[in-house]
């Protein structure tokens, strides 16, 4: 039995322009068990996961008035079983089946080379992160699904997800909430990848996955590596809203399809003589315009470690993200942008081997979910993350 906590608090201003300069803290807590079911059951690849989260604070992309939602912590304020899923182990670890609520984002359209930034498009690019009624199965609101994974020689892998098409109640966000019906429909998610194993990672003993801490707490099982490419396409079975500006008396659409690509390369390894490492990493989405509030997007970015002598552990990274946003937002505010672009500047320290300390700086170029007159938006953040 392994038990992990972690908390998160933002400290984030609209320092000039946007819809309404200002300040917002906003807090994120997450507690997290994991069960080994061979050593409390006697069943051998058996495992199971319990995830609590809680969140409060305001929304700075409220001020802000951008589309892609500047910090990912942003939530409505709840606590919440955010994940409880069992997962077996087959054909040596090779095949895995999870079921129960489950965070897609956690394996499916995510790379930990961007995990460090705080604007949302870093951690699931925005054509599917901004899809369905009440988004994907993703932060901060999840659904029932069955996931299935394998393992295809060395670096290969491909899995699939079907889960609810309406993840908690859209009318009332707080708390757990499963509906299953009513024309929710399911999202289904198919990906294949590759990654390219490290040198010095490969060979006996070096087993199929590690486990990782992703931003804000959350989790993911990822092979050491110095490469990583993935293709993904995602579709929902039910109905998907209408375009604001569709005929009156039109039938809802149904389903809605979208795609991505993501990758992600090391530039350069840490050396003894304390260089740190540098990778490069891209996401590119796109999707059917009643599907998503975003019908394409762009996301590119560097990050690393090492950048100040004698600091070989300080993470650092510069980003790039950009959303075009669909017919269904614009239809309800025919004044708004085309796109939205965002460029973000981190650094990551730790103070103690418990706490760290990330200061950021976002410019959010045509803020996408606000009238075009509203001016470039100028965000200052401070980010403190204690592992408890």
């Amino acid at each position: 039995m392994e038990a992990a906590a972690a908390y998160t608090a933002d400290l984030v201003g609209v320092a000039a322009g946007g819809v309404d300069p200002g300040l917002v803290a906003l807090d994120n807590l997450d507690v997290q068990l994991r069960l080994d079911g061979a050593s409390l059951l006697g069943l051998p690849g058996l495992s199971a996961f319990v995830y609590g989260l809680a969140n409060q604070g305001g929304s700075p992309s409220a001020h802000a008035g951008d589309l892609q939602v500047l910090d990912n912590i942003d939530a409505p304020t709840s606590w919440r079983i955010y994940e409880a899923w069992v997962q077996q182990f087959l054909a040596g670890d090779r095949l895995s089946i999870l079921a129960g609520l489950y965070d897609v984002n956690a394996e499916f359209d995510a790379i930990g080379s961007a995990d460090l930034f705080l604007n949302s498009s870093f951690g699931i690019e925005p054509a599917f992160g901004q899809s369905g009624v009440n988004g994907p199965s993703i932060f901060p609101v999840t659904s029932l699904a069955v996931r299935a994974r394998a393992l295809l020689g060395v670096g290969w892998r491909v899995q699939a997800v079907v889960a609810d098409g309406v993840p908690g109640d859209p009318a009332d966000p707080g708390g757990t909430k499963v509906h299953l019906g009513g024309g929710d429909g399911a999202l289904v998610v198919a990906e294949v990848g590759y990654l390219r194993p490290s040198a010095r990672d490969v060979g006996p003993g070096s087993g199929p996955s590690t486990v990782r801490r992703r931003r804000a707490g959350r989790t993911a099982e990822e092979a050491p590596h110095d490469l990583e490419v993935a293709v993904g396409v995602w579709r929902y079975t039910g109905h998907v809203p209408e375009p604001a500006d569709a005929p009156p008396g039109s039938a809802a659409p149904s389903g809605g399809n979208g795609a991505y690509v993501i990758g992600e390369a090391r530039l350069r390894s840490p050396d003894p003589a304390g260089a740190g490492e540098l990778w490069a990493f891209g996401m590119l989405g796109v999707a059917q315009e009643r599907a998503s509030l975003a019908s394409s997007s762009v996301v590119l970015g560097v990050s690393g470690t090492g950048i100040v002598p004698g600091r070989p552990t300080d993470r650092f990274g510069l980003g790039l993200a950009a959303a075009r946003r669909s017919r269904r937002l614009t239809g309800a505010a025919p004044g708004l942008p085309s796109w939205e672009l965002t460029g973000e500047a981190s650094y990551r320290f730790r103070v103690t081997d418990a706490i760290a300390v990330q200061p950021d700086l976002q410019v959010i170029h045509h803020p996408a979910a606000a009238p075009s007159s509203v001016p470039d938006a100028f965000v200052l953040g401070m980010r403190f993350e204690a592992d408890l």
